[in-house]
């Protein structure tokens, strides 16, 4: 049986603390499934300049490929001398589900990721780019109960190891990593997750 997919966030380095994105680009780190599908990597994770909380939390629908469905649970776990935990909890339904631990220094780079336990080595960096970016709206059809539309800014981003591209929309008010809204490609078809929940920490 085919095992479902994983996510987990990626690192921010000074994007979601900048006035815009015209400054230096952030490394975005992709996660890809265990088995041949592959889930992009979320918006990236605020593990600087503070902006990492304890207790900060969002919740996601996915859906692939229109017709399986499930629910993403995204938390700052706990600080250590080294940084931050931040998990990831994946419900894919009849697919299974995924536990992703990822520990982030507290310059922003990934120290440790964990998947269902399992020690994982990210993708490398290098082979991502940033190939369109810009302001844009966009609609969730169900955080907290009702329709809400988000001021953002898109990002596209292309994976040349995969060939292919992720579009991903940030809010930076969104707690943990700022994601909105972002559709990935696997081998069943494309990936899309949208905010449903989230809520700040002490």
């Amino acid at each position: 049986m085919t095992r479902s997919f994983f996510i987990a966030a990626a690192l921010l380095l000074g994007l979601q603390a900048r006035a815009d994105f015209k400054a230096q680009m952030p490394t975005q780190i992709e996660f890809q499934a265990l088995d041949q599908a592959m889930l992009s990597s979320v918006a990236q994770p605020m593990a600087t300049h503070g902006l990492f909380t304890v207790g900060d939390s969002a919740d996601y629908s996915m859906n692939m490929a229109s017709f399986i469905n499930g629910t993403a649970h995204m938390f700052v776990r706990n600080q250590v001398s080294q940084g931050f935990w931040v998990e990831t909890d994946v419900d894919m339904g009849m697919m299974g589900k995924q536990k992703v631990e990822a520990l982030y220094g507290n310059n922003g780079k990934l120290l440790q990721l964990l998947v269902n336990g399992q020690k994982q080595t990210p993708p490398d960096p290098s082979q991502e780019k940033i190939v369109d970016m810009h302001k844009a709206t966009v609609t969730v059809p169900n955080f907290k109960g009702q329709k809400t539309t988000f001021n953002c800014e898109y990002l596209k981003i292309h994976d040349s190891s995969q060939n292919s591209d992720t579009e991903i929309w940030v809010d930076r008010a969104v707690p943990v990593a700022g994601m909105v809204q972002q559709i990935a490609q696997s081998q069943f078809g494309p990936v899309t997750m949208q905010l449903t929940n989230d809520a700040r920490g002490n």
